[in-house]
């Protein structure tokens, strides 16, 4: 993280110079808990009620009730606070974001739980069965599986799957982890990347440059940690 934050700096603030422009804002404290509220409650109740809900998972066709109740309050308090109608609510459940996000969220589930149920983990380790080979895989693959479908979760899974197959789960447990989070972040399945995007009305591959420059920083610090620490 460090080392991503040093090079962001270089790379996008280093030398640059200021517009001189002044934000201002009328906005209070009072806004800023409105804002926040369905956040901190969606977050509270899924934390704070999983102990006690989850000896009833086995009632309902969910995993996490905790997390599905939390979310429901949540939005109900969102659609409360921001006084949003019935077409309102309508309008951005059938939005083309929300779709994206339901395409992509199922999209990486589903090619995680295949690519493990075909014996992937198994298939490309057969090809690489030690040395820096082994470790260039144990980093590309989890990178690239959260590049592709945008999810830090199926690189982990995936990238975890090989090291396990290599018999190196748990020593590569932290670089498989920061692989799989780098390709996320820089994935354009990535919401949040897609969102800033679409926000400031830039193509995608604009800020490309500087994302891999700052990622190549922080896997080059990475892998040295991991090569040399103990």
């Amino acid at each position: 993280m460090a080392a991503m934050v040093v090079a962001g700096y270089f790379l996008g603030f280093k030398g640059a110079k200021s517009s001189g422009a002044v934000l201002s804002s009328s906005g209070s404290g009072r806004e800023l808990a409105k804002t926040l509220a369905p956040l901190l409650v969606a977050v509270s109740v899924a934390v704070l009620l999983d102990p006690f809900l989850s000896a009833w998972t086995g009632l309902f066709p969910v995993a996490r009730l905790s997390i599905v109740l939390g979310l429901s309050l949540g939005t109900c308090l969102l659609v409360l606070l921001s006084r949003a109608g019935l077409k309102d609510v309508a309008r951005a459940a059938f939005s083309r974001q929300t779709g994206e996000l339901i395409v992509a969220g199922l999209s990486s589930m589903l090619l995680k739980n295949a690519f493990t149920a075909l014996g992937g983990p198994g298939l490309v380790t057969s090809l690489f069965s030690g040395g820096l080979a082994a470790l260039a895989l144990a980093v590309a693959t989890p990178y690239l599986a959260s590049f592709a479908t945008g999810s830090p979760l199926t690189g982990i899974v995936v990238g975890l799957s090989i090291a396990q197959a290599l018999g190196h789960a748990g020593d590569w447990a932290s670089l498989v982890y920061t692989a799989a989070l780098l390709g996320y972040i820089a994935s354009p399945a990535h919401l949040c990347y897609v969102c800033t995007a679409q926000y400031f009305r830039v193509p995608l591959t604009s800020a490309y440059k500087d994302v891999f420059a700052s990622e190549l920083a922080a896997l080059a610090t990475a892998l040295v940690l991991f090569v040399v620490a103990p």
